[in-house]
């Protein structure tokens, strides 16, 4: 809905700062049960980012 602010349990909030970094950002968010823009938004009021390996990884499929 349009307007309406999620907020994650604790325990989504967990799983997400714990996940986040190796974890396609559509994973989390059919995870989590919110959309993706949520999940993006989320990820930079907490400032988390990808890890090193992660990006490398997706860097690696998509040149296949």
């Amino acid at each position: 809905m349009k307007g309406h602010k999620t907020i994650l349990t604790p325990e989504q909030h967990l799983w997400l700062v714990d996940n986040f970094p190796d974890t396609k950002n559509q994973d989390c968010a059919l995870h989590l049960g919110i959309s993706l823009r949520t999940v993006v938004r989320m990820a930079r009021a907490l400032a988390l980012q990808k890890s090193r390996e992660f990006m490398l990884m997706t860097q690696r499929e998509a040149a296949n």
